[in-house]
């Protein structure tokens, strides 16, 4: 776990977005408050400390500059230091230079991997890999289970990645039906876990194509949609 221990405040009011980033940094251990507004952001501060702000820029009551704006007025030990990221589907130029100006630290457009929030994350607060070098406790085991994931979108296919490997799963992540058939020819998986709607052809398509296989290369191994 990259952010055991780590604090952060996301605040985006499109619910999909917050709910991916609010479980992705949670697989990775960190304690994520998710609010959806300027005025919820800036109620945590006054009853809690993070490490790390994630924040929208657009939002529909108070925009990100005004909220960060606002938390850095405030003292140190309040929240006015705390290290800010800018994770924004406004990705233009100007978007970008105003976010600096603001105080963010670093600044994401959307779609942005969970993977490199994380590095981000990292990057603008060092010390919280000092805290997640200590042993993690141990999780329900799935020990050489081996599993072969496929899915276009680059954040559900982190997300199943790092919520399996987490468990002792061997996991090979791939994103198109052609990859999966090549793993399935070298690495038999005990187990897939198929998206259904991909542009490479459809997960009924792959599954089509894998229970016409012999048992031996894999034809009847199971499967999850």
């Amino acid at each position: 776990m990259r952010l055991k221990g780590a604090r952060v405040l996301l605040v985006d009011d499109f619910a999909d977005s917050s709910e991916l980033y609010e479980f992705a940094l949670g697989l990775e251990g960190a304690d994520v408050t998710a609010v959806a507004t300027a005025s919820h952001a800036i109620a945590a501060f006054d009853v809690a400390t993070f490490d790390v702000l994630v924040s929208d820029i657009m939002l529909a009551e108070t925009d990100g500059f005004t909220l960060l704006r606002s938390i850095r007025a405030r003292e140190p030990e309040r929240g006015g230091a705390v290290a800010a990221i800018a994770l924004t589907g406004h990705a233009y130029p100007h978007h970008r230079e105003a976010a600096y100006e603001a105080g963010f630290d670093q600044f994401l457009a959307k779609p942005c991997s969970p993977a490199t929030l994380v590095e981000t994350i990292l990057a603008v607060v060092p010390e919280i890999a000092d805290r997640s070098a200590e042993p993690d406790l141990p999780a329900p085991p799935l020990d050489g289970i081996r599993v072969l994931a496929i899915d276009d979108r680059d954040a559900d296919l982190y997300i199943i990645d790092r919520a399996l490997t987490a468990r002792g799963a061997e996991v090979s992540a791939v994103a198109s039906i052609d990859e999966a058939l090549a793993v399935l020819r070298t690495s038999p998986p005990h187990v897939i876990v198929s998206d259904i709607v991909m542009p490479t052809g459809s997960g009924y398509e792959l599954l089509r194509r894998i229970r016409e296989l012999p048992k031996e290369q894999g034809g009847r191994v199971p499967a999850v949609a």
